[in-house]
């Protein structure tokens, strides 16, 4: 009947709405854990650059220097994590919507 493949045409936009109320909220949660990285890089930096008097004083102390970059190593890798995980979304909300559209027209092409 044409009500049954209408709710069958409807079923991706609701699976869809619902996999996109999810992703932005994972997607706030990331920008949030983004923005506590970079509040900490800007404030390590900021901190070594005050306690910078010269950059051979910088690579006596070994310690600081990798611990400064052990720190930009895991706000480049949980950014690029995010991206990935954002491009993976992306796809998936795309491939719900093409098959919402791909089941509108299979189920609606005998009533054209």
């Amino acid at each position: 009947s044409p009500a049954a493949y209408f709710g069958v045409a409807l079923l991706p936009v609701a699976c869809m709405t619902t996999f996109q109320f999810f992703t932005f909220k994972f997607f706030r949660s990331c920008n949030e854990r983004m923005r506590r990285v970079e509040e900490e890089a800007v404030s390590t930096t900021s901190e070594v650059l005050r306690n910078l008097k010269t950059v051979r004083q910088l690579a006596n102390e070994p310690s600081a220097a990798a611990g400064y970059a052990r720190r930009g190593l895991a706000r480049r890798l949980i950014g690029e994590r995010i991206f990935t995980i954002r491009r993976m979304a992306e796809c998936v909300v795309w491939c719900i919507f093409d098959s919402g559209i791909a089941l509108s027209i299979v189920f609606g092409l005998p009533y054209v």
